[in-house]
């Protein structure tokens, strides 16, 4: 029996936001890409900046969910992950105030102690080789400090590059 090296090529990735509002969101981010067109352009439109990153859906209707490869354009969200490429980012979406007749900006809220439990709890189960819990499954520890597990320091992120599939996030 032989085996086929080749896989088929990645599917374009997008996100609705709206879909995903409320919900915790946790970001592997991995590069900002300047540059950027997209079939939303105008003629004369400016190239934007995004970010690439990928994006695990930790609770809400959509939990589990996840977006490999993504590009993520709206701008505050942008701003927001911009000084964060090699690192985790955990935030709950919400649109923030409309200003000058524009439409509300989407951006990540400060989350909760209890966010930050369901995201260490999502990440012990990954690391695992399980998959993520269900949002409706999730029960917050009784009175129990996370301990992270023993590991020595990850001189990749030390040096400043990316983290690797599976590696702890600094919540």
């Amino acid at each position: 029996m032989t085996t086929d090296p080749f896989s088929d090529p990645a599917q374009p990735v997008g996100i609705d936001y709206n879909e995903l509002q409320g919900c915790l969101l946790l970001f592997e981010v991995v590069s900002r890409e300047d540059g950027v067109r997209t079939r939303m352009d105008q003629p004369g439109d400016p190239p934007r900046t995004a970010m690439a990153a990928n994006v695990y859906v930790l609770d809400g209707p959509r939990g589990g969910g996840e977006f490999q490869n993504a590009l993520i354009f709206p701008k505050v969200l942008v701003n927001q992950l911009r000084p964060k490429v090699g690192q985790w980012v955990l935030g709950r979406l919400a649109k923030g105030e409309a200003r000058s007749g524009l439409s509300a900006p989407w951006q990540l809220a400060p989350t909760t102690d209890q966010d930050k439990a369901l995201a260490r709890q999502w990440f012990a189960r990954r690391q695992g080789g399980g998959q993520a819990p269900p949002a409706s499954s999730y029960q917050p520890p009784a009175q129990q400090p996370y301990a992270p597990p023993a590991q020595p320091p990850i001189p990749a992120q030390q040096q400043g590059q990316l983290p690797l599939q599976g590696q702890e996030p600094p919540f």
